[in-house]
């Protein structure tokens, strides 16, 4: 939904800021709300068995190497795509090694006794946030 969000307010904040260009730059940025969130679970994986240090070892090398491309890409003439480059780079890079660092796939498999698990709890809490919503006013 904020890829489709980003790519279809992308003309009016070109025109509104008075930039062509960033029309092109923040379609292409929002691919990484696409596949930025692929390497999700398997991040949330490895800090439920507190593997910190993995996660710190992927950080670091994403942004090494993120980095890396974004300076090259500068001092050969890029301008704001190196800016574009750094957080699309980093994204790929972390999620290559959290699959390789955890490898879980998903899988097309349904179990009802998992859905009534998350039901219950999924519905207490939107219960929940309701309710803070309506006393909020």
């Amino acid at each position: 939904m904020l890829f489709g969000l980003s790519v279809s307010i992308s003309g009016f904040l070109a025109e509104f800021f008075n930039e062509p260009l960033l029309k092109a730059v923040i379609r292409v940025q929002a691919l990484g709300l696409i596949y930025g969130a692929l390497g999700g679970v398997q991040k949330a994986m490895l800090t439920r068995e507190m593997e910190f240090r993995k996660l710190v070892i992927v950080e670091i090398v994403s942004v090494m190497v993120s980095a890396g491309t974004a300076v090259t890409m500068a001092f050969a003439g890029f301008g704001v795509w190196s800016l574009v480059a750094l957080t699309l780079n980093r994204d790929l890079a972390t999620i290559a090694q959290l699959m390789i660092t955890c490898p879980w796939y998903p899988q097309l498999r349904f179990s009802w006794s998992e859905f009534r698990v998350l039901w219950k709890f999924g519905a207490a809490v939107l219960g929940n946030d309701m309710e803070l919503y309506a006393f909020s006013f």
